[in-house]
């Protein structure tokens, strides 16, 4: 048999980098097919001679490295890893140092807590001395990990490491990895040591550091600082004046962790402290910082409840969703928000008279971007669940009625989002004592809908195919006899066989609803079985397969025998699939 590791050994000789690249991805696979005994005395010193390889190869030698711990031996043994990883932490190239970064807090994690003592908390202090920036700031991101499993005067050394010695490191990289770390040490260390010196550094770096790089970089752990501490108030005296800041990035940096920064604070502590800055920041001269805050509305909306959120932002949102001249993705974003947040204020608010209209202008304007539509439309059904019968009723007249309509100019996906949100204005309707049926029928809301049955995008069709189930519910049989039926039997004969399929896809909705139509609808099934298409046929069997439950109640000699004679069709997948009807009958 021959030998995995020669084999690994002669791949990495090769002059073409590609193949040494795919050699070294092997690594996890060649330690499992050596052993451990053999992956730790040949195949890792190996492996460490190869330091000196291209970047791309020792990328993926410092990723699989940290997979290998259970492959050398397990918890015990596993430190040996640390030493080739120890070298890569010293190479030029970010990605690899980053990628040993990582390996190593695998190891230290797995590795027992003596053991971690011994051998990385040494290896961390050493990386940390190094005479180079590289190894400096490779050490920053093994800090948190060695200090969980250092014992107390081994968490006194790397604390005064981190805190003191890198973050006053001259080099700007190395301060920038500290401030990137923050967050993970202040995740790990103790009360005591959190007020003591992460806080004061994360104060420091903010407000005082020359460079504006370490600057954002510490405002980005905000929110996780203000996660892990008992008294948030530290952050918030740090954070509030960066959002007046003259620098946009510094805004832009620190409006990045609104949403999260919101959680850490609770409701009562956002609404006083951090709504008060969103108006401005709403109408920043900044695009990017405009962009960045109405992104983060919707988890600060879950946070202060959709009341609270309504009086701090809500008339500035609409206003941007209105502006002609604002750009189209913080329209979007504004969008969404007011989609999202409506909803949760009640019938009262979304149908109001200063409300509504504005409601109605956003979804019913065919020119808005793709950005805008694409965020409006998944609300709309929610929407409609939420507005008071007068004001459903004027939607379905004003809005929906053009959004059914390809001509009116709107996306297809305005059609729909119609098609799905029109059963729930039937629902909504119902509930508020006003016959849908009625409704839709005066208005010809059925007729623009039914038309779906036949629109060119797939989609389309088939969000129409699966509405109908709940048209039933709410409308009940007979308007599934008068209506439904009769119009699923004309798309039938359509000389379109995808309009065929969306038809059988519609019948199969209905059977799903319950019983009450077994006989009527197996007669439509009969149709499409007998299709000249084997992609109708297909449907028809699939669809039967779906809902035999609520069909088979009724006569079914006529379809058992049309079934049983598909067995032999001429198309392989309608063989296939008459033969799993056929165990069914």
């Amino acid at each position: 048999m021959s030998d995995p590791i020669q084999l690994f050994k002669d791949e990495l000789n090769s002059v073409d980098i590609g193949k040494r690249r795919q050699s070294m991805k092997r690594l996890v696979d060649i330690a499992k097919a050596a052993g451990p005994d053999a992956a730790r005395e040949k195949l890792i010193p190996f492996v460490q001679d190869r330091i000196d390889d291209d970047d791309e190869v020792l990328f993926e030698m410092a990723t699989q490295l940290g997979d290998l711990g259970e492959l050398v031996g397990g918890p015990d043994r596993a430190s040996v890893l640390l030493q080739p990883l120890e070298a890569l932490c010293n190479v030029e190239e970010t990605v690899v140092r980053d990628a040993a970064a990582k390996s190593i807090c695998k190891i230290i994690d797995l590795l027992p807590d003596q053991v971690a003592q011994g051998t990385a908390v040494p290896m961390v202090i050493r990386l940390a001395n190094g005479d180079w920036f590289t190894s400096k700031v490779s050490s920053c991101a093994l800090v948190a990990s060695a200090y969980v499993k250092s014992n107390g005067s081994g968490k006194q050394q790397l604390l005064q490491l981190f805190c003191t010695q890198l973050a006053k490191d001259d080099t700007p990289m190395v301060r920038r990895a500290v401030a990137k770390q923050l967050g993970a040490i202040c995740s790990v260390v103790e009360a005591q040591e959190q007020h003591a010196k992460v806080v004061p550094l994360y104060k420091e770096m903010v407000m005082n550091d020359q460079n504006e790089t370490v600057r954002l970089l510490a405002l980005e752990q905000s929110p996780i600082i203000a996660a892990n501490i008992k008294d948030v108030s530290f952050v918030l005296d740090v954070v509030k004046p960066q959002f007046q800041e003259l620098s946009w990035r510094i805004r832009n940096s620190v409006t990045k962790g609104l949403g999260e920064l919101a959680k850490a604070c609770g409701s009562d502590l956002s609404v006083s402290q951090l709504g008060p800055l969103l108006p401005p920041l709403l109408v920043d001269p900044e695009a990017e910082v405009r962009l960045t805050v109405c992104n983060q509305l919707v988890d600060f909306c879950n946070v202060v409840g959709a009341k609270q959120f309504r009086d701090i932002c809500m008339p500035q949102l609409m206003a941007i969703a209105e502006q002609q001249d604002e750009d189209p993705r913080i329209k979007a974003s504004a969008a969404n928000v007011i989609m999202f947040a409506g909803p949760k204020l009640g019938k009262e608010y979304l149908s109001s008279d200063s409300v509504m209209p504005f409601v109605k202008r956003l979804v019913n304007d065919p020119g808005n971007s793709m950005e805008v539509t694409t965020k409006v439309l998944p609300h709309i059904d929610e929407l409609i669940g939420n507005l008071n019968v007068e004001s459903i009723q004027s939607f379905c007249k004003d809005v929906l009625i053009k959004m059914l309509d390809a001509n009116e100019g709107f996306d297809w996906r305005a059609r729909a989002a119609a098609a799905k949100a029109l059963p729930i204005a039937a629902k909504e309707l119902q509930k508020g004592g006003v016959s849908p049926d009625t409704f839709f029928e005066k208005n010809k809301l059925f007729d623009a809908f039914l038309e779906l049955l036949n629109d060119r995008v797939s989609d389309v069709r088939e969000t129409c195919a699966n509405s109908f189930s709940v048209f039933h519910d709410v409308l009940g049989v007979e308007w599934t006899t008068r209506i439904a039926l009769p119009c699923i039997t004309d798309n039938l004969k359509n000389m379109s066989y995808l309009r065929r399929i969306s038809s059988m896809k519609a019948i199969t909705c209905l059977a799903k609803a319950g019983p009450d139509l077994s006989s009527s609808i197996l007669k439509l099934f009969q149709i499409g079985l007998k299709d000249k298409v084997p992609n109708v046929r297909i449907a028809a069997l699939v669809g039967m397969m779906e809902c035999w439950k609520n069909l088979n109640q009724t006569d079914t000699e006529e379809i058992a025998t049309t079934v049983k004679g598909m067995v032999d069709d001429e198309d392989d997948e309608v063989r296939m699939f008459a033969l799993q009807m056929s165990t069914m009958l």
